[in-house]
């Protein structure tokens, strides 16, 4: 059974895949809005899968653990792809949290000098063409 701590950070962790792994999908454009959710609730599923696995050691009902003959150390070998992603993603979200709160807690010092000249603007488009105003 997982503890309190565990299933706090498997939960974050699905529900930052799947909301990472949806807007991927929505960027590329190509399914449609009902595969996409599908398609990103199983990535979100195996991710946790993967984690889990790779975090736990399988054993058997009888108590034996799996050898590379067995089929559960190759489903275990499958799923480390998806146990990367979601380690990679969590990791980033995590990262840009404290950043983000780095950032604020020492204030918003721009180092970049903006000038008060707004004559020419560049504008972009919904194509990403640049058209001058």
């Amino acid at each position: 059974m997982l503890n309190p701590i565990n299933l706090i950070v498997l939960t974050s962790v699905f529900l930052i895949v799947l909301t990472c792994s949806h807007s991927g999908l929505s960027r590329a454009q190509i399914f449609t809005q009902p595969h996409r959710i599908l398609l990103s609730i199983i990535t979100a599923i195996l991710a946790i899968l993967g984690l889990i696995g790779m975090f736990q050691t399988p054993k058997h009902a009888n108590g034996i653990t799996p050898t590379p003959a067995n089929p559960a150390s190759w489903i275990t070998a499958l799923l480390i792809p998806y146990a990367t992603l979601g380690i990679a993603i969590f990791l980033v979200a995590l990262a840009l949290f404290v950043l983000r709160f780095f950032k604020t807690k020492h204030g918003n010092q721009k180092t970049l000098h903006r000038s008060s000249d707004h004559s020419h603007r560049v504008k972009t488009t919904d194509y990403g063409v640049r058209s001058d105003e």
